[in-house]
This record gives C-alpha cells, structure tokens and sequence, in this order.
C-alpha cells in the first residue's frame, strides 16, 4: 500500500513576504493568458520574455507567486531538477525579471506546462470523498495542468516532488490533491 499520494498539487509561497511576480511584456497582460497561449502554441513572441516583481517581498523562493495568473515562474535550479531526471509535460522560457525600480533578479524562466489533465478543480465533490482526482484525463506526464490548460497552480508526479525535496527546493507548496478543498 502506498503511503504518499501520486501526485501533488504544486503552488508557490504566496506570503506578503514572499517575491511576487507578473508578466509585463512582450504583452501588457499580467496574468500571462495570451503569452501563455502564444508559448503553447510554440509561436514566437513580440519580444523578449519580460516579468517585474510587484511586491516587495524579501524571500525568493524556487517557484515564485504570480498572483493567480495562468503562469508559473521557476528558478533555473528547478529547470536544472525537472531536466535531470527526465521529467515530462514541460519547458521552460528564460526571463528578464526586474523589480519595479528596474533593478534585476536574475535566475527565473516561465514554465511552460505542455502535459495535461481532465476538468480537476470542477469536479463534482462526493462528501464522503473529499478532493479532487487528477488522474481524470490525464496524458501521463510528470508535470501537467490541471483542467488541461495554463493556470498558477499545476500538477506533478511523486517522482517530481521526491527529486524537488531532494534538491532542497525553497518556497515551494505541495498540495494532497484528495484533500483539495476539504
């Protein structure tokens, strides 16, 4: 018998002393929904990949908060994980990222989450049976989107959360799906 789920629900810390983020270009759409599309679609964008800190928040973590925007920034330290065993459902796009003052923070690319699951956060709740199933749909990927398209919160296999606790991965929020709104 299993004693961890398969798979996780993943977020970023999202304290007002966490780093937040949001996309400030090559579009003026901060919550990345036509940027994201653009990058699914593997079309080039207008420019470069441009994200700008919007709070002041002093700890930087490996997954940075983008304020429920359909886009997850990620440290080039968690890139590193995912390539190095092989993850799937996934890539990522450099960013520039600055805070306001034009200062940079330099470290972080967008992830690009390409591996999908069925409608997850919609599903029908028994009360016997809180939370909610991920494998409902699902390609098969490590790393997948809930409800099969861009959003701030996204899913990955246990292999995945075991090699990010590995690494010692900072700022990173790991969710039981089967206690999703419970």
């Amino acid at each position: 018998m299993k004693d961890h789920p398969r798979f996780w629900l993943v977020t970023a810390a999202s304290t007002a002393r966490d780093c937040w983020v949001r996309i400030t270009s090559p579009e003026t759409d901060p919550v990345g929904e036509s940027v994201m599309e653009r990058l699914l679609a593997d079309q080039p964008l207008d420019g470069p990949l441009e994200l700008t800190v919007w709070n002041r928040g002093p700890r930087r973590g490996d997954l940075l908060w983008t304020g429920g925007g359909t886009f997850s920034a990620v440290s080039e330290r968690a890139v590193g994980v995912l390539e190095s065993i092989g993850a799937t459902g996934w890539r990522s796009v450099p960013a520039t990222t600055r805070f306001a003052n034009g200062d940079p923070l330099t470290g972080y690319h967008v992830l690009v989450v390409t591996g999908r699951s069925g409608e997850l956060f919609g599903q029908k709740r028994r009360p016997d049976r809180p939370g909610v199933d991920p494998s409902q749909g699902w390609d098969g990927s490590d790393v997948f989107a809930p409800n099969g398209r861009p959003h701030f919160t996204f899913c990955v296999t246990h292999r995945v959360r075991e090699a990010f606790d590995a690494a010692g991965l900072e700022r990173v929020v790991f969710r039981d799906p089967a206690r999703y709104g419970s």
